[in-house]
């Protein structure tokens, strides 16, 4: 439907530059007016890379850190570009036992995930409102927000965060009646995510194309998502189906 995100200006922030350039593309063939990509210093050449000839725009954005994401909405807001919907990626992740698991990289896990989905997700809203605009929020998480695999504490706990925020905003969205719809996507692994522990399930090998991500998350975007607020959207290819 190339009307789906008609003059609707999209914010992509942690989905990892596969998935990222994914949505770009989706979202701009659907009518998306412009697609911002949030990127970390680090990761500015493989954005880059990505993006070639998608038509999004790259702005730098420390996700983790609350106060950048009134400064990155002030940004856009100053070229009347106030995103209409923000797309939450969780990407950070540590694999490792829980015993070797360090502070250090538990609270990695937690501020690039779970802390820059709620900021994410609270400056939004606030923006939204604000302007007297209905939008959307899409957070990315994962199937471990659900489901167990040794090794993966402290991202699985990020997960579970953002799974457990995505309901709770959406409830307060719907009591204030703001026209704001929020979903949560839980996916298993897809092209160009971190690499996962070994397990003896041959299933969790399997990839989710990023393109089929991206068309999830182009659906939940649109104005015909707003009966499926509040949902948690598995993305695994079955793997979790019993």
């Amino acid at each position: 439907m190339p009307e789906r995100l008609a003059n609707k200006v999209m914010l992509v922030s942690g989905a990892g530059p596969a998935v990222s350039a994914a949505v770009a593309r989706r979202a701009l063939d659907c009518g998306a007016e412009a697609v911002f990509i949030a990127h970390d210093p680090d990761s500015r050449d493989a954005a880059e890379s990505a993006l070639a000839g998608t038509g999004a725009r790259l702005v730098s954005h420390n996700r983790a850190e609350p106060g950048a994401w009134p400064e990155l909405y002030d940004r856009l807001q100053s070229e009347s570009l106030l995103p209409d919907v923000l797309v939450n990626g969780c990407y950070a992740h540590h694999s490792g036992t829980l015993a070797e698991t360090s502070l250090e990289q538990f609270s990695q896990a937690l501020q690039s995930n779970l802390t820059a989905a709620f900021f994410g997700t609270q400056t939004a809203v606030v923006r939204l409102r604000a302007a007297g605009r209905k939008g959307a929020i899409i957070n990315m998480s994962s199937v471990f927000a659900d489901r167990a695999l040794a090794g993966t504490a402290a991202y699985a706990a990020s997960a579970g965060g953002i799974r457990s925020l995505s309901k709770s905003a959406a409830l307060a969205c719907a009591e204030a009646g703001d026209g704001i719809h929020i979903h949560a996507v839980l996916t298993g692994h897809y092209e160009g995510s971190p690499a996962l522990p070994e397990s003896g399930n041959p299933l969790l090998n399997g990839r989710v194309s990023a393109g089929e991500v991206a068309a999830l998350v182009v659906q939940l975007a649109g104005d015909g998502a707003t009966y499926t607020h509040g949902s948690c959207v598995t993305l695994d290819g079955g793997l979790w189906i019993s």
